[in-house]
């Protein structure tokens, strides 16, 4: 699940973790402590934004653009590695 794929707009932050392990990064960096939180399956990203006192249009943005990054990388290494061939 990537979040131009979404079939939710407010995923539970389980599932957004799961599906991008990439994001990760983004709630440790705003000092979160959804990572490894026990109701983190309960919690959508508005919710935590509420919690947190964070934007939610400028929190999915850094979400968007950390998937992105990854896909960008990701995709590089599959290139080279064809290349390698």
């Amino acid at each position: 699940m990537r979040v131009a794929a979404m079939t939710s707009e407010d995923p539970t932050v389980f599932e957004l973790m799961k599906d991008n392990p990439e994001t990760i990064v983004v709630f440790l960096d705003h000092n979160m402590q959804c990572v490894g939180c026990a109701i983190g399956n309960l919690h959508t990203i508005n919710d935590v934004c509420a919690i947190y006192e964070l934007e939610p249009a400028k929190f999915m943005g850094e979400i968007q653009d950390a998937i992105t990054q990854s896909e960008y990388f990701r995709q590089i290494r599959q290139d080279d590695a064809g290349q390698e061939r």
